[in-house]
């Protein structure tokens, strides 16, 4: 899949997310992962969906690889918290 198909994707799945459709956007953002495992918008709006659902621990697991290609994202590390602090972790969430 070529740059502007994974873009198009990506747009699809964060037009989803915005309409809280999380299902459907964990789907997408996670054919974005597969075809461009370093974006990581993809990484974080996924884990963002997850979050939203409950699947807290998925969700601390994508923040976490959202951290790894970019220290400086502070959404994901407000978000890594707050999957931290759903699964009890409260020390770790401060």
């Amino acid at each position: 899949m070529s740059a502007p198909d994974v873009d198009a994707l990506f747009e699809k799945a964060y037009k989803l997310l915005s309409d809280a459709e999380y299902d459907k956007a964990i789907a997408l953002f996670s054919e974005v992962i597969g075809r461009s495992p370093n974006l990581e918008g993809a990484w974080g709006n996924r884990g963002y969906a997850l979050l939203e659902i409950g699947r807290d621990k998925e969700a601390l697991a994508d923040f976490d690889m959202t951290i790894s290609l970019n220290g400086q994202d502070a959404w994901a590390h407000a978000f890594r918290s707050q999957a931290l602090y759903h699964l009890g972790r409260f020390e770790e969430a401060l």
